[in-house]
């Protein structure tokens, strides 16, 4: 396959390829995002290093800009919620009648339900995907009955993927608590170089379908590089948003418009995306991982409850470089600690994964509760908190 130029370019984004020998056929069943940069700001305090990488990020980003700039007058900026939860895509293939359920690097192929239990999908490895699956199913079952055979179609025959998250499986580590549902934020061509389909003609076809879809938060224009730069500075603005409102940041589409007012498919071109995310979630996600190590290797018998304060400190090191990088956000630096004492203190008293992990969106909501208050996180807070 690697002497294939177009498979050998989609490879690293992560894609699922069927072949059929007897019958001589193959084809690109579902294709996803390709990585992509976070956005970084202008005017931190960091150190050379990191200030010459983040300068070459700019660059990079800027480049492609530059190459859109010289097709045409004016580019489009989409900001988009950054959604919490596990990757999700849907495909659908026409030649064996079944969906395509994928998260990330594994795929399963079901017809209905029933195909999810095969004994090929036993193993471990399939558990999100399987997951994905029967919500999607249930969703088929239920809003979507009046357009299932639309869909199939649709993405069946032109080669597309919808791609979103997952939200709300509390017993995934994530951090922030939402309804169980799919929300879709992308639409790609599976046989195609192309970055994604416009995220103004995705969401109509989300719409259509009676697909939920992640909020468009924002709108610009820019013309010429400078002011590309300035509106993903703008954007990055959403770095100091407050964690109950603006969640784990935005995603910034960059769009070349094909001629004036057209939104279609091949008229409108992704050229770009970056992302840009919260302070506050960059500092609960290094909580969670410090957490994770600690009680981790309480379990091998490496570590004791005496040992809760050093895994603390390394979460304070981090919390510590994260905000000395944003001057304004320096008095927040004593609330983060406040909810990294709290959680470690309830971490060393109970020394049990299941009552941190099991659902860790509520824990941390809860450890934020009760540094907030000035408090103790106790065990009755987990049964008068509500789901």
């Amino acid at each position: 396959y690697l002497d294939r130029i177009l498979v050998k370019m989609l490879v690293p984004r992560g894609l699922t390829f069927f072949t059929d020998v007897e019958n001589d056929f193959e084809c690109i069943l579902r294709r996803g995002l390709q990585k992509f940069f976070s956005w970084p700001r202008a005017n931190v305090q960091t150190s050379p290093e990191k200030a010459k990488l983040n300068q070459r990020i700019r660059e990079r980003i800027g480049f492609k800009a530059e190459v859109a700039f010289d097709q045409c007058e004016r580019l489009m900026l989409f900001e988009l919620r950054k959604l919490s939860g596990h990757n999700a895509q849907i495909s659908f293939h026409l030649r064996t009648k079944q969906w395509v359920i994928a998260s990330k690097n594994v795929c399963v192929l079901a017809a209905d339900p029933q195909e999810l239990d095969l004994p090929i999908y036993e193993s471990k490895t399939y558990a999100i995907a399987k997951l994905i699956g029967l919500e999607f199913f249930n969703l088929l079952n239920s809003g979507l009955k009046a357009k299932v055979a639309e869909l199939r179609q649709f993405l069946g025959s032109e080669g597309i993927t919808f791609v979103g998250e997952f939200c709300g499986n509390s017993s995934a580590p994530h951090l922030i608590e939402s309804p169980r549902e799919l929300v879709f934020y992308a639409a790609v061509k599976n046989a195609s170089t192309l970055i994604c389909l416009s995220p103004l003609y995705a969401k109509s076809l989300f719409d259509y379908f009676g697909l939920r879809s992640a909020e468009l938060l924002g709108y610009r224009e820019v013309r010429n590089k400078e002011e590309f730069f300035a509106a993903l500075d703008a954007a990055a603005t959403v770095y100091r948003g407050q964690f109950d409102t603006v969640g784990e940041g935005v995603v910034v589409y960059t769009v070349a418009p094909g001629s004036p007012g057209v939104d279609e498919p091949g008229r409108s071109e992704v050229v770009g995306l970056t992302k840009v995310k919260t302070l506050h979630y960059s500092v609960f996600r290094n909580l969670r991982e410090n957490l994770n190590r600690f009680l981790a290797d309480v379990e091998r018998g490496m570590a004791s409850q005496a040992d809760a304060g050093r895994y603390f400190d390394a979460f304070a090191v981090r919390v510590a470089q994260l905000v000395k990088a944003d001057e304004e956000e320096a008095a927040g630096q004593d609330y983060f600690l406040e909810v990294g004492v709290v959680a470690f203190r309830f971490a060393g008293e109970h020394l049990s994964r299941p009552l941190v992990f099991d659902n860790f969106a509520k824990f941390l909501r809860l450890a934020r509760i009760a540094a907030e208050e000035s408090r103790s996180l106790e065990l009755g807070d987990f049964a008068h908190s509500g789901t």
